[in-house]
Formats: C-alpha cells, sequence, structure tokens
C-alpha cells in the first residue's frame, strides 16, 4: 500500500512539474550595443541566425551593429548595410527585409520598430519551418523617433524565423530583438518514468 501512495506522490510531482516546465522561459536578448560598431553579427548569438534578405541591391545578405542616436536601447541599431548609417529597413522589395531564424524554435518574438519620419507602418512576421504564418504584428502609424515594441507569441513554441520592417514603402530602424524558448522537459520525465517503473514493480512484489 505504501508503495502505491509512493507512486502517487510521483504521479502528483509529475503533474506539477509539467505545469512549472510549461510556463517557465528562457528568454534570450538580442541586441547590437553588445558589440562594436559595424560590426558583422549575423552569427553572433549562439541559437539564431540574422540576415538581410528581399529584392535589393547594394548588400551583402548580413546584419551589422550600427551607430544611431535614436536606437531604443543603447546607441547602436541593426544594420543591414557596414557603411549606410544608420541602415533602414523595409519590407524586401524597397530596401532589405530583417530575418532571424532560430535554431530551436521559440514561442515568443519581439523587436522595437522606430520611426524615422513623421509617417512610419512597420510589421512583424512569424513563420514555422513549413513557412506558414503563425503570428503577425503590424503597428499604428508612427511619428518621428517614435518607438513600437512588436510583438508575436505561438502556443506551441513552434516559430521557427521572422520577418520584420517596414510595410507600403515605408522603411524604419530596427533594434533590441528578445525571444523565449521552452525548456526541453524530456531529460525529467525520462527519469520520472524509470522511478514510477520501480516503484510500480515493489508495489506489485509486496502485494504478491
Amino acid at each position: 500500500m505504501s508503495g502505491w501512495r509512493t507512486v502517487g506522490v510521483l504521479v502528483l510531482l509529475y503533474v506539477m512539474m509539467m505545469g512549472v516546465t510549461r510556463s517557465a522561459r528562457a528568454e534570450v536578448i538580442v541586441d547590437p550595443d553588445a558589440f562594436t560598431p559595424r560590426q558583422d553579427i549575423s552569427n553572433a548569438y549562439p541559437g539564431v541566425t540574422l540576415s538581410a534578405v528581399g529584392d535589393f541591391s547594394g548588400h551583402d545578405g548580413k546584419v551589422y551593429s550600427q551607430p544611431n542616436s535614436n536606437a531604443s536601447t543603447g546607441s547602436w541599431s541593426f544594420g543591414n548595410s557596414w557603411w549606410l548609417t544608420p541602415s533602414q529597413w523595409g519590407s524586401g522589395w524597397n530596401e532589405a527585409c530583417f530575418r532571424a531564424d532560430f535554431d530551436i524554435p521559440a514561442s515568443w518574438v519581439a523587436i522595437d520598430a522606430i520611426s524615422n519620419d513623421s509617417r512610419d507602418y512597420a510589421q512583424l512576421l512569424a513563420y514555422d519551418d513549413s513557412d506558414v504564418l503563425l503570428g503577425s504584428y503590424q503597428t499604428a502609424r508612427l511619428g518621428t523617433n517614435q518607438i513600437d515594441t512588436m510583438w508575436v507569441s505561438s502556443p506551441g513554441g513552434d516559430i521557427s524565423y521572422i520577418l520584420a520592417g517596414g510595410i507600403n514603402g515605408d522603411t524604419l530602424w530596427l533594434d533590441n530583438m528578445r525571444y523565449t524558448l521552452v525548456p526541453e522537459p524530456s531529460s525529467s520525465l525520462l527519469i520520472l518514468a524509470s522511478a514510477l517503473m520501480v516503484l510500480h514493480a515493489r508495489a506489485r512484489r509486496r502485494a504478491q
């Protein structure tokens, strides 16, 4: 009987652990201020690859730390050119679009959009690994130097990559990306499952 009670306790702990694990989030900050001006930061952060994408010319597809007195944090913002300061981001056809690919799918992503004139609109799009749109965020009209933190989330934790930039021909600055990951519970589950099996076997032997 005591063995079954122990099993019951472990089951309760398992349920509690799953609740804590699912609610836990590890936030990662990707900010150009951690680097020197005009440094290539495309692969500077473990777990995420940054790139400049779209049908445009004069860029090399990389992301740089660019001096920007209007950055949302510190003094640098994301740039799509090492020489153009500060770089502006569009939707891909008029100017480079910002892209971030995650090694492990994310559950929440945010990035700051900063207007560089009296009328700018921006958007953030999140996709899974099959290029299915999971969520989007579009700003209201932004005035000069106005900042809006765009964010998207996916309960399934399956955001594979995001795209961000101005829309409808607008271009603006981007800064301070953050994202969260759901911790992998598989190792803890294996330990608990093994313990449950052992205790159940002991309980059966005692009952015989």
